[in-house]
Order: C-alpha cells, then sequence, then structure tokens
C-alpha cells in the first residue's frame, strides 16, 4: 500500500476506536490540510467534519458540520487566545 493508503487506514483506525469508546468521530482541519491529506471519497464519506477556516465564506467544496471562524479571540477568564465555533449540528444527543 502507498503512504496515503498507510495514512487513511491509521486515521480510520482512530477514528472507529473514538466512536467505539461512546463519542461522535469528526475530522478537522483547515481546508487545504482535508483536500490534500485527507482521502475525501473514503473517509469524508462516513465522517463529520469541522472545518477551521477564518474566512468570512468558506470555500470548502464538502459539507462541514462544525465550522471554527475565529482562531484569535482574546475572551476573559480564559488565558492565551480562543476561537468561535458554530455547529449546524445538535451533538448532545448523539
Amino acid at each position: 500500500a502507498n503512504l496515503m493508503e498507510a495514512y487513511y487506514e491509521m486515521a480510520e483506525a482512530f477514528l472507529k476506536e473514538i466512536e467505539t469508546q461512546g463519542y461522535t468521530a469528526m475530522i478537522y482541519g483547515s481546508e487545504d490540510y482535508i483536500l490534500d491529506d485527507i482521502i475525501p471519497d473514503k473517509l469524508l464519506q462516513r465522517y463529520d467534519v469541522m472545518l477551521n477556516d477564518s474566512s468570512s465564506m468558506p470555500e470548502y467544496p464538502y459539507l462541514y458540520k462544525m465550522w471554527k471562524y475565529n482562531n484569535n479571540l482574546s475572551v476573559p477568564g480564559i488565558e492565551g487566545v480562543t476561537g468561535y465555533i458554530i455547529s449546524f449540528v445538535d451533538y448532545s444527543g448523539r
């Protein structure tokens, strides 16, 4: 198997283990990372995506369920910087 196929197998094993533990497995990353380093036709069909993109309107060509849209915020009570994340799905019941 080539390197990308090995990467896919490791990523899927990790994501399956997260599900086995009772959590919702999700792929997180920027558009470039997801499209260049993930095998979209395999992992993106099965797992939700949390997109990290600070543009006003992402151009990501696939469906994403969560969006981290600001990565450099200062919030009182939190040390360092943080970001805003919006979820288009209610994961509390999953």
